[in-house]
């Protein structure tokens, strides 16, 4: 299953004036614990891909969410 099937939203958005913030939410529990076991989706893979440190990528299970913050580049 693909991430964009299973996921209810996936966004950026604004999370103060230094940082973006990429928020992967999901409706079904299930799901959820499923993508945070998916080799992909492991905080170390996704802190490397996109070059910010592991602590940056924050599963959120009152949301069922996962959070990935970045810095912003341009301010």
């Amino acid at each position: 299953m693909k991430i964009r099937e299973a996921a209810r939203v996936i966004r950026s958005k604004n999370a103060g004036p230094t940082q973006i913030s990429l928020d992967i939410m999901f409706d079904d529990p299930k799901l959820y614990e499923r993508a945070l076991k998916a080799p992909s989706l492991r905080p170390d893979v996704l802190a490397q891909r996109f070059g910010v440190l592991e602590a940056e990528v924050i599963p959120y299970p009152a949301a069922i969410a996962i959070k990935i913050v970045l810095p912003g580049r341009v301010i």
